[in-house]
């Protein structure tokens, strides 16, 4: 399908916010900064994007379809449900890893839902959807009676959602080195062994 050039223009300021944003953070970022980036002026990034947090919140669900994109190409072959969360687990860091940009954008989020109300209930979105990806994980392996405790899955989503932001947010904000990589790994492999009762044909490949 053949893409207009609005679409194209919209998708270039897409792209250039997201780079400045990750650069220079969210209230430094000015429209000018961004237009002078996409070689054009102020009011044409404004018939798309009226304000500075629309533009954002566009960035974010940009950022949330590339994620999902990515950790979806290491889950989408796992029958096992604990190789499902082993890959999900792999999948999200090896995207931080490789798109850190993009990456930065969510941690900028969380700061900014810590600091703003106008962000925390979008934030709040973004870690509801990602806790229900975890539970529906969960499901399966209680189907496949893999779970150590099957009939507290909420919870347990929880801990392993909780457990994998943190190690973003570790990862993004301090940019971890081979040891401390290696050293996640061995963290998440203590916190699977808890939760689920068999080991997984997968490994923690966080490189």
């Amino acid at each position: 399908m053949k893409v207009s050039k609005g679409e194209m223009q919209k998708e270039k300021i897409l792209k250039a916010a997201m780079r400045l944003f990750a650069i220079h953070g969210y209230q430094a970022t000015s429209f000018q900064l961004i237009a002078d980036k996409c070689k054009i002026h102020q009011p044409a990034i404004f018939y798309y994007f009226q304000t500075k947090e629309i533009l954002l919140r566009a960035v974010a669900k940009n950022v949330i379809k590339s994620s999902h994109i990515v950790v979806s190409e290491h889950t989408a072959s796992k029958i096992n449900a604990l190789d499902w969360m082993v890959a999900h687990f792999n999948g999200t860091m090896e995207w931080a890893n490789k798109n850190t940009d993009e990456a930065s954008i969510l941690l900028m989020l969380y700061y900014l839902a810590c600091q703003d109300k106008v962000f925390e209930s979008e934030y709040k979105e973004i870690l509801i959807a990602a806790r229900i990806r975890i539970q529906t994980i969960l499901e399966h392996a209680k189907e496949q009676n893999l779970l150590r405790s099957p009939n507290d899955l909420i919870s347990q989503s929880l801990i392993l959602h909780d457990v994998l932001l943190g190690s973003l947010i570790n990862y993004l904000s301090t940019g971890a080195k081979s040891g401390e990589k290696s050293s996640m790994g061995e963290r998440w492999k203590t916190l699977f062994n808890m939760i689920f009762l068999s080991n997984s044909s997968e490994h923690f490949r966080f490189n």
